[in-house]
């Protein structure tokens, strides 16, 4: 994967986690209305009150890693799981936010293709070997 495209994702997605992220505590960025059952969702997740504020602690430090450029490929692999949550949300819940959705997941996926050979694939030949 060319240098200039693999920057330029980690630099686009980490910017997006880090404002998403502050904006779940500081509303700087207005939200548009939900469907229905997209909002009864978000209540549930509120409700918890535990849910919010650790996934936008984890979006900043996530965000900020990639934006730093430290810690890169713990980032990229601890924001897999939002993303796929991300996803599913927008394609079963919230159909008009998908555009968003798709740029960050096509970061990710640039992300780990890139970094696949170097430190995620270790994983899967360590354990082929045992």
């Amino acid at each position: 994967m060319p240098k200039m495209i693999m920057t330029t994702a980690r630099i686009l997605m980490g910017l997006i986690f880090l404002i998403m992220g502050i904006n779940g505590f500081v509303a700087i960025i207005p939200m548009p209305e939900k469907a229905e059952e997209a909002q009864v969702f978000f209540q549930a997740l509120e409700r918890t009150g535990y849910f919010w504020p650790f996934e936008k602690l984890c979006e900043i430090l996530f965000g900020a890693m990639l934006l730093l450029n430290r810690w890169v490929v713990l980032a990229v692999e601890g924001l897999a799981p939002i993303i796929a949550n991300i996803m599913l949300f927008h394609i079963f819940l919230d159909w008009p936010g998908m555009p968003l959705a798709l740029v960050v997941f096509v970061c990710e996926v640039i992300l780990i293709s890139g970094f696949w050979k170097a430190h995620i694939g270790r994983h899967f030949r360590q354990l082929q070997l045992q």
